[in-house]
């Protein structure tokens, strides 16, 4: 009874080959994470601690990976097909908006975008992603 463990385990490992799950973990180690560690520091310089709320605009899943390796908790999401109204809104709308968010405890507001948010605003861009941030408190 001794190397019961080593069946399971080894079905495990097998089953993860097959489904392709051991690929991208081994990607993850090869550079793949370098704008998530890179946003991670920064949400954390600007103040984002473990447990803290944070609220998404228009992030597609594989970019929550930063949200989780800062340890923070999102609770509030505008989905992407959604997004597009908060950025075409009038800027009124925009804080509005920003407020809300505040009224549920969010400490930052985190976004993915390749063209920069309006300039009226005090998004800042992690260098080299296309990730930006927002401290609302």
């Amino acid at each position: 009874m001794k190397g019961w463990h080593a069946v399971p385990t080894g079905v495990c490992v097998a089953l993860a080959a097959a489904l392709g799950t051991l690929p991208r973990r081994r990607s993850w180690r090869t550079g793949t994470a370098r704008p998530y560690s890179q946003a991670v520091a920064e949400l954390q310089g600007a103040g984002v601690r473990v447990g803290d709320r944070v609220g998404l605009i228009g992030l597609p899943s594989p970019d929550v990976v930063w949200v989780r390796l800062a340890q923070a908790r999102v609770v509030a999401h505008i989905p992407g097909e959604s997004a597009g109204d908060y950025w075409e809104g009038p800027v009124e709308r925009r804080a509005e908006v920003r407020r809300a968010f505040e009224k549920v405890g969010v400490r930052a507001l985190l976004t993915a975008k390749a063209d920069p948010p309006p300039a009226d605003e005090s998004w800042r861009r992690v260098e080299g992603t296309s990730f930006w941030y927002w401290m609302l408190r």
